[in-house]
């Protein structure tokens, strides 16, 4: 198939992710295409977690990892520490150079989506 990593097709994915997170009380926060070295990622933050979608141009993967984020207890407990690490992650989904090239779009799409 050769399937190709465009900025119209990772926005498609964005759109789709945005959609699937928000009824759970997520909205983006960050998002960075860069027009030099082609990666790109999206940040989608709620109360209770973080989810991070990320388009890695030099190794060719698409990478989606989901956090739950810390009670504010926790937090001060670490701060305390001195450790600022109030993220554990939960799942990770890492789609890399061959399983992508092999794919359709709708394939992708619904790999992540269903990592959410």
């Amino acid at each position: 198939m050769n399937l190709q990593m465009t900025k119209e097709f990772y926005e498609r994915i964005e759109t789709e992710v945005e959609q699937s997170l928000k009824p759970k009380g997520y909205r983006k926060t960050k998002h960075q295409h860069s027009q030099m070295n082609g990666n790109m990622y999206s940040v989608f933050d709620s109360a209770g977690g973080l989810t991070r979608l990320i388009w890695d141009a030099k190794d060719r993967r698409l990478i989606i990892r989901v956090y739950k984020k810390g009670t504010w207890l926790m937090k001060l407990g670490k701060a305390l520490i001195g450790r600022n690490d109030d993220e554990k992650l939960l799942r990770e989904l890492i789609i890399n150079r061959e399983e992508f090239t092999d794919s359709t779009e709708e394939q992708v799409i619904k790999r992540i989506v269903d990592a959410i």
